[in-house]
């Protein structure tokens, strides 16, 4: 019976506006061929899930007065489903990953409320123009087998939003003037455009012509609106910056093309807020003067940059973001006046082999730093650059050299306003007996602590267990040079050596916490060292 399996949701609309929803997905729909189970629905019912039950054919569907949403996703359907019983209310028909080959045209004209249609994966390569679909506005026809442009003469006078992408369109002969057309993708085709390719669109706002065999860029005199444009991929060499200006562009993406970068004086586009030129020939970063003012993301991965100097920056007082991942970067730059506009800063898969305190101080309003696949043997005490806010950084996949100091960058994660984002390769690439470990399970006593060798002695970390007058934990506190460790720093607590437990240990380290999962001390659920002589360990 219907009643043991339907799954009804209310969700919290206004009044006036509350779906009534119905799942029946993933299997729970017991007839998939005639659809008796359905006859039983509730008369309220308006949006109806049966995705994933393996449907092959919908030749009837029962009778729902009030049905305006109906998701058929990732069953096999090979053909459009015959839905004339609620045409009068169907609004959204989602058929995304079937095996649809055909439509008939009949089927697709009874429908006569059709706002959205997802056909996106699946394996049609016409679309039959039928007249009368006046509230028709999104077609998503993604990944079908599409060779030519469909002739929409009909459906085009009403789509707000077309997705032909990743066809296999070569022709375009059947463009019509498409005037309601805000948003267009024809990404990852192949066709060539003529440069009045543009004028069948005259108010799109977002284009999407990536990954086409497009060498000249579109007339945009008849286009005027496009706030977002996207020509990656493409075979452009050049760029057009007078014809660029009168655009109201806020996003513009041109990576993987062929364009010499080294040689465009500047870019004038006063609204412009992202820039993407990816996979380039840079060497250098552009010193560009028109995008001081609207310029927020900037993204140059996958270029040949050598260094980040903060002069770089000097132009683009309105930064947020910088990508400079898979470039040639050897050092982390030291961004003295310019890195505190910075939120995001994206180093990863470079040469940078190490970091400093003094070099993170300048970014501490970063809230995401990525370091990973670079070059890097050990990373600072973190918490000390004092970040502003909470910072995620990517470290995975970098040589470590897995010492003390590693150890306790890595332990203070937690108790620091920091977040390391692993990926489970922070593993040990030295010393010899350490390598292929990872990071997480090695403790503070199987390392040598090469901060404190002095006179030719090598120093370790002991267990032991902490004074019952030292209450707060802490990270590390040395009584010779005071170096305050993260907990002290970032949770304010007085550490143990002015509460009297440096009598016991002058001269050493007084505790450092670890998050192994070993037990834990009872009284602060911290590991506690001292450090001792490696040649003392084991002895009585």
């Amino acid at each position: 019976m219907l009643t043991r399996v339907l799954i009804f949701l209310l969700i919290a609309l206004p009044k006036s506006n509350c779906k009534h929803i119905v799942d029946l997905s993933n299997g729970r729909l017991e007839d998939t061929e005639s659809f008796s189970t359905l006859e039983d629905l509730p008369q309220e019912t308006t949006y109806l899930i049966l995705s994933k039950n393996n449907i092959t054919a919908v030749d009837i569907f029962p009778v729902s007065p009030n049905l305006e949403d109906l998701n058929l996703r990732y069953n096999s359907l090979t053909e459009f489903p015959q839905m004339i019983n609620v045409s009068g209310t169907l609004e959204r028909l989602l058929l995304t990953q079937n095996n649809i080959m055909h439509i008939k045209p009949e089927r697709l004209a009874c429908l006569s409320h059709l706002i959205s249609l997802d056909l996106k994966e699946n394996n049609l390569h016409h679309f039959p123009d039928v007249a009368g679909l006046n509230e028709f506005a999104n077609l998503d026809l993604l990944r079908n087998n599409f060779t030519e442009f469909p002739e929409l003469k009909n459906i085009g006078q009403t789509l707000i939003q077309l997705i032909l992408g990743y066809n296999k369109i070569t022709n375009l002969d059947s463009l019509t003037l498409m005037p309601e057309i805000n948003s267009i993708n024809l990404e990852s085709n192949s066709f060539a455009i003529d440069s009045c390719f543009l004028h069948f669109f005259p108010i799109v706002t977002s284009v999407n012509f990536g990954s086409n065999t497009i060498n000249v860029w579109p007339d945009f005199s008849n286009a005027t609106r496009i706030t977002n444009l996207i020509l990656s991929q493409c075979e452009l060499r050049q760029v057009p910056t007078s014809s660029l200006a009168h655009l109201p562009l806020e996003s513009l993406i041109i990576s993987h093309n062929k364009i010499d970068w080294q040689h465009v004086e500047d870019i004038y586009i006063p609204t412009l807020a992202i820039l993407d030129m990816k996979s380039g020939i840079l060497e250098v970063i552009p010193r560009w003067k028109n995008l001081s003012k609207s310029l927020k993301i900037l993204r140059l991965g996958g270029n040949r940059i050598l260094t980040l100097e903060d002069s770089d920056l000097d132009n683009y007082h309105a930064l947020t973001e910088l990508h400079l991942s898979n470039n040639l970067i050897t050092s982390m730059p030291y961004l003295w006046n310019n890195g505190m506009k910075l939120t995001i800063l994206n180093l990863s898969k470079n040469l940078i082999t190490s970091v400093t305190l003094k070099q993170l101080e300048p970014i501490r309003n970063c809230t995401s730093l990525s370091l990973n696949g670079n070059k890097m043997k050990d990373l600072p005490n973190i918490c000390l650059a004092d970040f502003v806010m909470t910072v995620t950084i990517q470290i995975a996949s970098n040589p470590f050299h897995c010492s003390a100091s590693l150890l306790q960058a890595w332990h203070n994660s937690p108790a620091g306003n920091f977040t390391f984002v692993t990926d489970g390769s922070e593993y040990c690439s030295s010393p010899l007996d350490l390598s292929g470990r990872s990071l997480a399970n090695i403790g503070f006593d199987e390392v040598t602590n090469e901060q404190h060798i002095s006179n030719g002695t090598a120093y370790k970390y002991k267990r032991f267990s902490p004074s019952p007058h030292c209450l707060q934990p802490i990270t590390v506190v040395h009584a010779n040079v005071s170096l305050v460790g993260c907990a002290v720093l970032c949770l304010s607590v007085r550490n143990c050596l002015r509460i009297g437990h440096s009598s016991t240990l002058t001269g050493q380290l007084c505790a450092i916490t670890s998050t192994m999962t070993e037990p834990k001390d009872p009284r602060h659920h911290f590991h506690w060292y001292q450090m001792v002589p490696e040649a003392e360990i084991g002895s009585p």
